[in-house]
C-alpha cells in the first residue's frame, strides 16, 4: 500500500522496474483500508448533490452497522457488504453518519470509478472526477493505493499518478503529508475506485478515553457488543470487569442518546463548500435529542482500584460521572441493581494469566457469580477461546464472531436460566 512519507509518495515496490514480457510479479491481493476489496463497479451518484458512501466496519459488525445506517434520516440504498456498509444520500446524510454511527470505523465518500490499464489513462480519467468538492488545493493530502489483479500493479506509481491528476484538476500543486486529507484509490482487475475520507480521525475516538487499563477495547467494539447482545437501553447494564470503563460509558451515552461524534472535529469540515450552517443545525438537533439521565442504572466494577480510578476520570471527561456508577468490587461481591437488565463483560483471554488452569478456574467463578447474582438477566461474554465457555457452565444461545485488535474473538450470549450441571 502506498502512503505519504516525508513529502513523497512511495509504494511497497518503490524502486522496482516492471519486468519485460510477462510479469512474474504476482499482484498483491490488497483489501481496501475500508475493510473490503474494491468493487468491480462502484455506485455512481445520481446528481451533483448526491453522495455515494461507505461506512467501514470491523469484521463481524457489518449487520449491526447496517441497522445503524438505515436509521439515518434521508439515507437510501443501504447495502451491507464485507468490511462495511454502502449507502447513498446528500451532505446531511454524510454528516449524520459521522455524528451518529457508533460502530463505524470511518465514513468514506466515493469520488468516482473508472477503468484504466495505462498510467496515462489513469491520470486523465482520475482528473475528470469532481475533486474540487472534497479537496482544498491549499491543504495537503495523504494518498493510499492498493490493487489486486490489475495491469497497473506498482502502488507507488499509482499514487503518483493520482497526485498528478489532483494537480491537473485543481490547477495547483497538490502536496503530500501524513496528516492531510486522506484519499484512497483501489483497483480490482483494472477497475479503479477513488474515495475520500470524510471522518479524519477514526470514529472510535470519542474524545474522552484518555486513560486505559488492562485489556482495553475500542468504543466502536463496545457499542457493537451492546447492540449485538440485544441490550435494551431502558434496562440496567452491568459490566463486572469494566477496566477503564469503555463498556459502561458507551452504554450510558447510548441510553442518554448522546451522539458519539458530538465533541470532535471531522475531515469534511475542511472541504470546499462545507455547509457550516447545516452542520451547526444537525449538531443542535443532536443536543436537543439528549436525555437528562439514563432510564436505568449503568454500573461498572473492577477488582483493580487503578482501573476504577481510570474509569472515573474517563467518565468525568465524558460528562457522565453523575450518570454511571463505577465501583471497586470483586465479582462475587457485586450487588447488581434491580433488574431486569443485561450483564456484559470482557474477561481476560489468557495472555495475562498465563496458566490455563487458572483461566478455567476464573471462567468457572464467572459462571457461579452469574448464577448467584444475575439470575433472570441477559448475559454476554467476549471470549477468545470458545472452550472456556464450557468452564462457565452456561448454555450459549448465540455466537457472534468478531475481531478485537486483530485477534479473533466471540461475543457469546448466555442463557442464565439453563445452567449446566
Amino acid at each position: 500500500m502506498a502512503q505519504a512519507r516525508g513529502g513523497r509518495v512511495r509504494g511497497r515496490d518503490d524502486g522496482k522496474r516492471k519486468p519485460k514480457g510477462k510479469s512474474r510479479v504476482k499482484p498483491e491481493r490488497k483489501a481496501d483500508s475500508d475493510g473490503k476489496k474494491a468493487p468491480a463497479a462502484a455506485l455512481i451518484a445520481s446528481s451533483p448533490s448526491e453522495l455515494v458512501m461507505f461506512a467501514v466496519a470491523a469484521p463481524g459488525v457489518e449487520a449491526v452497522l447496517a441497522r445503524e445506517v438505515s436509521s439515518l434520516a434521508g439515507v437510501h440504498a443501504v447495502k451491507p457488504v464485507a468490511g462495511g456498509v454502502e449507502f447513498g444520500g446528500d451532505a446531511a446524510v454524510m454528516m449524520r453518519a459521522n455524528l451518529w454511527l457508533r460502530t463505524a470505523t470511518r465514513v468514506l465518500v466515493r469520488v468516482g470509478s473508472f477503468e484504466a490499464r495505462e498510467f496515462s489513462k489513469m491520470r486523465h480519467r482520475a482528473a475528470s472526477l469532481p475533486w474540487e468538492r472534497f479537496v482544498d488545493p491549499s491543504r495537503p493530502v495523504t494518498l493510499s493505493a492498493a490493487q489486486s489483479g490489475s495491469r497497473l500493479y506498482h502502488t507507488g506509481a499509482i499514487a503518483e499518478n493520482l497526485q498528478a491528476a489532483l494537480t491537473d484538476r485543481l490547477k495547483g500543486e497538490v502536496t503530500i503529508a501524513s496528516d492531510g486529507q486522506k484519499v484512497l484509490v483501489r483497483g480490482v482487475a483494472d477497475r479503479w475506485t477513488v474515495s475520500v475520507d470524510s471522518s479524519g480521525e477514526l470514529l472510535h475516538r470519542r474524545g474522552w478515553r484518555q486513560e486505559i487499563a488492562h485489556a482495553p477495547i475500542r468504543e466502536t467494539l463496545a457499542a457493537a457488543l451492546l447492540l449485538l447482545c440485544g441490550w435494551d437501553p431502558a434496562t440496567a447494564l452491568v459490566d463486572p470487569m469494566c477496566g477503564a470503563g469503555t463498556l459502561p460509558l458507551e452504554a450510558c451515552a447510548m441510553a442518554m442518546r448522546i451522539a458519539p461524534g458530538l465533541d470532535r472535529r471531522f475531515a469534511f469540515e475542511a472541504w470546499p463548500g462545507h455547509d457550516g450552517a447545516l452542520w451547526a443545525r444537525l449538531r443542535d438537533e443532536a443536543k436537543a435529542a439528549q436525555l437528562p439521565a439514563p432510564p436505568a442504572a449503568i454500573v461498572g466494577s473492577d477488582r483493580s482500584p487503578a482501573a476504577v480510578s481510570a474509569a472515573q476520570h474517563n467518565a468525568a471527561r465524558a460528562g457522565l460521572a453523575a450518570h454511571v456508577e463505577l465501583v471497586h468490587s470483586e465479582l462475587d461481591d457485586l450487588a447488581p441493581p434491580a433488574g431486569p437488565g443485561t450483564v456484559v463483560m470482557n474477561p481476560p483471554y489468557g495472555r495475562r494469566l498465563g496458566d490455563p488452569r487458572a483461566l478455567r478456574s476464573l471462567y468457572g467463578s464467572i459462571g457461579r457469580a452469574l448464577r448467584a447474582r444475575f439470575a433472570g438477566w441477559r448475559a454476554a461474554l467476549l471470549v477468545a477461546d470458545m472452550r472456556l465457555v464450557e468452564a462457565v457452565g452456561v448454555r450459549v444461545v448465540a455466537d457472534h464472531p468478531l475481531s478485537n485488535g486483530g485477534l479473533r474473538v466471540h461475543l457469546v450470549e448466555l442463557d442464565l436460566g439453563r445452567m449446566k450441571t
